[in-house]
């Protein structure tokens, strides 16, 4: 989740949320699978809408990854130059990239989730991807030797 929400206590929030409806909805849920599936989703989903009421309330002057929990093994300038790619996305790009790329689900269980089809979620896979492909290229600085 803390790909797709971008802030890992946010994340883990939105997890324990997503996690508390589940049991809630115990009674419906089928099997493993769709308890996952469900899971994901109600997560998914909450991202969203705490994204959308953030971008109406976040005071001016934040700068990425203020806030964010840093992983010691990642240079801060690598995860800054990551986050500003992956906020670059849409939201769509960045939760089928999340799903499929990341927590490792098929493409049909990425589109259940998300609600949408997969032909879809395999459009916003191949522009997101090429999106950070472009992003994260590094930059070329001519050498001296280059003349």
């Amino acid at each position: 989740m803390s790909f797709i929400a971008g802030d890992l206590d946010l994340a883990r929030e939105i997890a324990q949320e997503a996690m508390t409806r589940t049991l809630e909805a115990w009674d419906r849920i089928e099997s493993d699978e769709h308890a996952l599936r469900f899971t994901l989703r109600v997560g998914s989903n909450l991202a969203k809408t705490r994204w959308r009421r953030s971008k109406r309330t976040e005071p001016a002057g934040l700068e990425v990854g203020q806030g964010a929990a840093t992983d010691p093994t990642i240079d801060v300038e690598d995860r800054l130059v990551l986050e500003a790619a992956l906020r670059s996305l849409s939201d769509r790009q960045r939760a089928s990239l999340a799903l499929v790329d990341y927590i490792g689900l098929d493409v049909a269980d990425a589109a259940d989730i998300l609600g949408m089809p997969a032909s879809t979620v395999r459009v916003h896979l191949t522009r997101g991807r090429r999106r950070l492909a472009r992003s994260l290229q590094p930059a070329y600085r001519p050498s001296e030797t280059d003349g």
